[in-house]
């Protein structure tokens, strides 16, 4: 199995990019420290972490607000 250059790839996106965060409490697999490794690495990132909200980023409990909130602002800034 060949080991993807993870790195290497983020430094290649020059599109700006949403990074949403599930809160880790709620059951969110990205850390802290993943989010900020990522954005080091992106030319154009931007970090949401939604508060409450666990993998499903609140789809699945019908919690949809924030979610669309940080996508609104997002598109709206490009």
């Amino acid at each position: 199995v060949e080991q993807a250059d993870l790195d290497g790839a983020l430094g290649k996106i020059l599109c700006p990019v949403l990074l949403v965060q599930a809160d880790s409490s709620c059951g969110g697999l990205v850390t802290d420290s993943d989010a900020e490794r990522v954005l080091s690495l992106l030319a154009d990132g931007l970090h949401v972490k939604l508060e409450g909200a666990g993998h499903g980023l609140g789809l699945s409990s019908w919690q949809v607000a924030p979610l669309l909130r940080a996508l609104t602002n997002f598109v709206e800034s490009l």
